[in-house]
């Protein structure tokens, strides 16, 4: 249905709604500017952009964690939900949710073999006033993505508010498992992370060897106040990686309850409570770390 862009698909004889899988092969990208919802589709994207576009080679260099990098689906708008889906063989971040979009969801997911990110939520604009709100990223799994852009992560966000990832499972990553907030630098403006969570995700097998500077938990900038707790994080492929990873400009965090079978590192960081957490190997901290409150913790393998 070509005027109202809908496409339309007609049950088989031994099919039903509830059980049906719909396999939909992808151009280079797609918008998504009204509600909807994908129920047990699996999306696979072959050849299409690949990394040698202006944008990546000339015009952009925030390569690390692919903050420059377009989404394939691309979400514009509120009430948008995935469930039960697959995505194979993208080219470039799955899904991205971008600056007005909010209320929606991607849940029990999986997302494998793919060149860039599983998810990005946020775009770089430090003075939007519409960022993403209200996004869920719940019970899903991803397994070796940044197959075409080392310097991906499995899960991306910027500037945004109210929302979380929960209870996700992240292995084989090429870089940082998740990458959280933009802002470089502890003077800087605020990130524009608001109310944020990040909770009881498995993480583990995070990094190419080759690849240096990254963590299970990555973070930038002024979090006000992110939640990251209840994690798992172990079983690293580089040892060059760290669990969680407060860099630079990082401050009002809340790290509590987790367990990181690997060394973590703060640097140029203030104002972070860390406590109650199970931490083993090394716990690196630098003298320009500002009133962080660092109690509670079990330390192992030290």
């Amino acid at each position: 249905d070509i005027p109202n862009n809908k496409l339309y698909y007609k049950l088989k004889s031994n099919e039903t709604i509830d059980d049906l899988s719909v396999e939909v092969p992808l151009p280079v990208t797609i918008s998504i500017n009204s509600a909807c919802t994908f129920n047990n589709i699996k999306f696979a994207q072959f050849g299409g952009t690949l990394f040698n576009s202006l944008e990546y080679s000339g015009s952009c260099t925030d390569h690390q964690g692919g903050y420059c990098m377009d989404g394939v689906i691309k979400v514009y708008t509120s009430h948008v939900a995935f469930n039960r889906c697959e995505f194979f063989g993208f080219t470039l971040h799955c899904i991205k949710f971008y600056n007005g979009s909010s209320d929606s969801c991607v849940t029990n997911t999986y997302f494998h073999e793919n060149g860039c990110a599983a998810v990005m939520i946020g775009e770089r604009d430090k003075a939007a006033i519409n960022v993403p709100k209200g996004i869920y990223i719940d019970n899903n799994v991803t397994k070796v993505n940044g197959q075409l852009l080392p310097e991906s992560c499995a899960f991306v966000m910027t500037f945004a508010e109210d929302c979380q990832f929960n209870n996700n499972t992240i292995s084989h990553t090429s870089y940082s498992g998740f990458n959280i907030g933009y802002v470089w630098y502890r003077n800087t403006d605020a990130t524009g992370l608001k109310n944020c969570v990040i909770k009881g995700n498995d993480i583990n097998k995070i990094g190419h060897p080759w690849i240096n500077d990254l963590g299970g938990i990555y973070t930038l900038g002024d979090t006000q106040g992110i939640k990251i707790c209840y994690n798992y994080i172990h079983d690293d492929a580089n040892t060059r990686c760290y669990g969680i990873y407060l860099d630079e400009g990082t401050k009002n965090a809340n790290v509590y309850k987790n367990v990181s079978l690997l060394p973590q590192h703060n640097h140029l960081v203030r104002y972070n409570r860390i406590y109650n957490n199970v931490f083993s190997g090394k716990y690196l901290t630098d003298d320009s770390a500002i009133d962080a409150i660092i109690s509670g913790n079990i330390f192992i393998n030290i």
